[in-house]
């Protein structure tokens, strides 16, 4: 990968960095793209007397494109009696959702969509929403109340879960979206483009039931008992022995709550088994950068996959020393953020088709 990467600071565009990582992801809940970057003044002597200080907004570009706009979060100097270093980190302008507490005169909505709710909650913040989630996202929560000592991100994040959708940052703008938005041509492939690669399986945070308990609304026809108890419970067929999960959560309707637990256990699930690959570059076959929520085939022969997955996590990294620029890329079922019925299940054994 030839392009540098280079920091926007007030309309001025720097380079010369030594290291840095930037990394996104797609989870359950909404998290912020982060990013390091770390120089020394023998290298840069334009950034030592530039001075990046926490606070202030910042755009990092890779090539002609801008892998994300946000604030730095800290700066440190230190020193020994061969080198000097200057390191900043930071998040994108989401980072904001994620701290601040939801705030709005109107505490109850009614009749609002995700991406409405999302725009009342972020009207003073330069965060621009966009809506790709499609027609889960155009069905209104009837109604929606904020809790009180909740952030912004956790009020979204449950409206959010309600329709099915997820929260997604992308380079500082908040996208509503469902899972696989995205494809790629390339093939990863340990003959041909992998690293390193490593396959985990872990059952701690995997249930054989999930008891999901609360309330809904009322309404002419649901009221009373009925609509302060009730509940949905959904199992994990592939967990063998009894491990039962108790989870509280309100819905707006009753089918509400039966996608709830429908997401948590796939989410559980599909992060039970993942694979980790380290790649050359940072650009897909088609020469974007790698992103969260793309799908990609996989053909390893040794940790005896093949499949089409999804993209959960990304990691650009780079070093000053040449084509040292690498992706670190974490990879799940597609079913993991989704509403399938039924998770699929493998046989015993290593095999994953």
């Amino acid at each position: 990968m030839a392009e540098s990467v280079q920091l926007i600071l007030n309309g001025e565009a720097f380079e010369g960095f030594e290291s840095g990582t930037v990394t996104q992801a797609l989870d359950a809940a909404l998290v912020a793209t982060t990013f390091t970057l770390g120089y020394a003044p023998r290298v840069a002597p334009e950034l030592e007397r530039v001075r990046i200080e926490a606070g202030d907004e910042v755009t990092l570009r890779v090539g002609d494109e801008d892998l994300v706009t946000g604030y730095v979060d800290d700066d440190a100097m230190s020193y020994d009696a061969r080198s000097s270093q200057l390191q900043v980190a930071g998040r994108s302008r989401v980072a904001d959702v994620l701290d601040c507490s939801a705030i709005h005169r109107a505490r109850r909505f009614r009749d609002q969509t995700v991406f409405e709710l999302a725009q009342a909650l972020l009207r003073d913040y330069p965060i621009t929403v966009i809506d790709a989630g499609g027609d889960a996202t155009a069905l209104p929560i009837e109604r929606f109340a904020l809790q009180d000592g909740e952030s912004i991100a956790e009020a979204l994040t449950r409206a959010a879960r309600l329709r099915g959708v997820f929260l997604q940052d992308v380079g500082g703008d908040l996208v509503i979206t469902r899972v696989g938005g995205q494809s790629t041509r390339t093939i990863i492939s340990r003959a041909t483009n992998v690293l390193t690669a490593t396959r985990r399986r872990s059952w701690r945070e995997r249930f054989s039931e999930y008891q999901f308990r609360g309330q809904t609304r009322a309404t002419d026809t649901v009221n009373g008992l009925q609509a302060a108890q009730i509940g949905h419970v959904i199992e994990d067929r592939a967990v063998t022995r009894l491990r039962r999960l108790r989870v509280s959560a309100h819905a707006d309707r009753r089918g509400d709550m039966g996608r709830r637990a429908i997401l948590e256990r796939n989410v559980r699930a599909g992060r039970s088994e993942r694979l980790s690959y380290e790649l050359a570059g940072w650009t897909t076959e088609e020469g974007d950068l790698w992103r969260p929520n793309t799908k990609v085939r996989v053909v390893d022969d040794w940790l005896e996959v093949e499949a089409e997955l999804l993209v959960e996590r990304v990691t650009h990294a780079f070093a000053a020393r040449p084509g040292r620029y690498r992706t670190a890329l974490e990879l799940v079922r597609p079913e993991t953020f989704s509403e399938v019925e039924e998770f699929p299940r493998r046989g015993r054994g290593r095999r994953w088709l």
